[in-house]
């Protein structure tokens, strides 16, 4: 993540191009594009890591077991893409 500094403030931009879901399966159940934008521009201090959350509204007919959430990240400042992915478990 590319942290600008400017003066005595620090910027970072963060934009979620793609979160993708995965079914136990392994078939894609969920899908957004040009989800948003993190961006700080006056931070006081420059930042370790962004946090990101997410949440899955299931429904009935979900079935249960491992699901795999994957995303793609864009650093505005520098450039940069990457791209992340997490399991959770739908009971």
């Amino acid at each position: 993540m590319a942290v600008k500094q400017i003066e005595d403030k620090y910027e970072c931009w963060l934009e979620f191009s793609h979160f993708e879901i995965f079914g136990p399966d392994g078939d894609m159940v969920e899908q957004l594009v040009d989800v948003g934008d993190i961006h700080e521009d006056d931070l006081p201090e420059m930042p370790e890591y962004i946090w990101l959350w997410g949440f899955f509204g299931s429904r009935l007919d979900d079935i249960p077991g491992q699901y795999r959430w994957e995303f793609t990240v864009r650093d505005k400042l520098s450039g940069a893409i990457g791209t992340g992915s997490a399991n959770f478990t739908l009971k």
